[in-house]
């Protein structure tokens, strides 16, 4: 079964792509997978996630929400997001690759220049303002030519951001979720 970390992991292998960033991590899983997957291409992988307790919004009722109504935004507690941070900083000594920054993705964008990036891959907070601030600071800091994408793209917050900044012609499905274009 494909996961949707197989579309970055196989655009990463047929485009030879070096510097990647994971923008909303959480347990983040797949950057190491990924970077076993494709030997010796990944260069840099940059993981950018706050880890700052998290929970969906309330619907006034007592009742959390969330963009997509399955459970996929679960409450997190403060030390959860610190276990989930730890590993991440314990997975670098086997992946070297790895450089974890613990910012929110609007502060850590200022960190890079322009066309930094061989691929970006959002995954942050799924709402249409969320995900639209996202999408416009980062998509600079792609290069010409190369991929920037996403999950949860059937989630229609994500999706209408996309569009709108993408354009929906552009934009190609990956497996369970996942979308990316060129730049």
């Amino acid at each position: 079964m494909s996961r949707h970390w197989h579309t970055v992991r196989d655009l990463v292998i047929e485009r030879n792509l070096h510097v990647l960033a994971d923008i909303g991590v959480l347990r983040g899983r797949s950057p190491g997978r990924i970077i076993d997957a494709s030997g010796d291409t990944v260069q840099q992988y940059w993981l950018i996630d706050p880890w700052q307790e998290y929970a969906p919004p309330n619907d006034g009722k007592g009742r959390f929400t969330n963009v997509s109504g399955d459970g996929h935004l679960l409450t997190c507690t403060q030390e959860m997001m610190d276990k989930f941070y730890y590993r991440k900083c314990r997975q670098m000594v086997r992946c070297s690759q790895l450089r974890v920054v613990r910012m929110r993705s609007l502060e850590a964008v200022r960190m890079f220049p322009n066309a930094f990036f061989d691929l970006i891959y959002i995954d942050a907070l799924h709402y249409y303002d969320s995900v639209l601030a996202d999408l416009k600071a980062w998509l600079p800091k792609v290069r010409k030519g190369g991929i920037f994408s996403g999950h949860d793209y059937p989630y229609e917050d994500v999706k209408r951001a996309v569009h709108e900044v993408m354009g929906q012609e552009n934009i190609k499905k990956g497996y369970q979720g996942a979308w990316y274009t060129e730049v």
